[in-house]
């Protein structure tokens, strides 16, 4: 017959890693609620500002100077610096962007030619060499836009990516506004990038602060548990001892009454039993008793 040891608290256990485990997983849920939604509010606060600057940028190119733009021998000529010189006042007030471009479109609607780029040739990664992904694109150099249609729409009205795009200059988040002629037609698009690892960089700085909250917040949750679960398992532990103490011939033997109303419900109900239970058997040893008497 199995033994209930008082101080091993079996069902207090039971109920803390029951209590303690929802209580973990409601704080992963609302983690993860938090998270996704601040960060969100990120991506979307950078689309808003990525679009706003894109717009205002574009008002500011002169269509007849961009118009102008066509070899590559024309990084020099005053059109193309007029530009780039607007351009990198506009990033040097934004620290965030990478990149402000201008594409112009072609008869092919899924290729583009660069026109002006304000991120000059570098060597950014400080390795010593100039790869691709550190040149500024030519004047007239084809780009690919099969892919990036908030791209193609961005000539036709402000715009941004829903997602992060590759090239092969990294990976960004982009805006993208038209620049009209005085017809009002779109002769071109400008782009505003932002690299995807600002992004990421800002992602973290939303996790981080659940991190801290989860560290002071699993110790109370776990106390918490700690003191519901032995709340709960009283009484059972109670009624279990009671039950022991009955299977092992204490027949007269009577749960004190105590704690709250609750407990004190299922102490009577469990001492009634017993005395019914009692009450039965007395009633089955006089009845004997009588038989053998007659």
């Amino acid at each position: 017959m199995p033994h209930i040891d008082e101080h091993s608290k079996p069902f207090q256990k039971l109920i803390l890693r029951n209590i303690f485990g929802s209580f973990l997983v409601m704080l992963i849920v609302i983690n993860f609620a938090v998270y996704y939604a601040q960060f969100n509010v990120i991506i979307n606060n950078a689309r808003t500002s990525l679009v706003e600057i894109a717009e205002k940028s574009a008002e500011h190119v002169s269509y007849a100077s961009h118009e102008k733009i066509i070899s590559n021998d024309q990084q020099q000529s005053s059109e193309y610096k007029e530009i780039i010189e607007y351009f990198t006042n506009v990033m040097h007030g934004n620290p965030l962007i990478f990149d402000i471009y201008t594409l112009r479109p072609t008869d092919d609607p899924n290729i583009m030619t660069f026109v002006t780029a304000a991120r000059e040739t570098q060597d950014a990664n400080n390795d010593n060499y100039i790869d691709d992904s550190e040149l500024r694109p030519d004047i007239g150099e084809l780009y690919d836009v099969s892919n990036q249609e908030d791209l193609k729409n961005g000539l036709y009205v402000p715009s941004s990516d829903n997602e992060i795009v590759a090239d092969k200059w990294g990976q960004w988040l982009s805006g993208y506004a038209p620049i009209k002629n005085d017809k009002g037609e779109p002769i071109a698009v400008l782009g505003v990038d932002i690299a995807a690892s600002d992004i990421i960089a800002q992602r973290r700085s939303v996790g981080m602060p659940l991190l801290y909250i989860d560290i002071v917040l699993i110790p109370l949750l776990m106390l918490l548990s700690y003191l519901i679960a032995k709340k709960i398992s009283k009484p059972f532990k109670t009624l279990a001892i009671g039950m022991q103490r009955v299977s092992h011939g204490e027949l007269d033997y009577r749960l004190p009454l105590s704690g709250n109303k609750t407990e004190m419900m299922y102490e009577k109900l469990f001492n009634n039993m017993l005395g019914m239970y009692d009450n039965e058997i007395n009633h089955l040893k006089r009845k004997k008793d009588g038989d053998f008497s007659s």
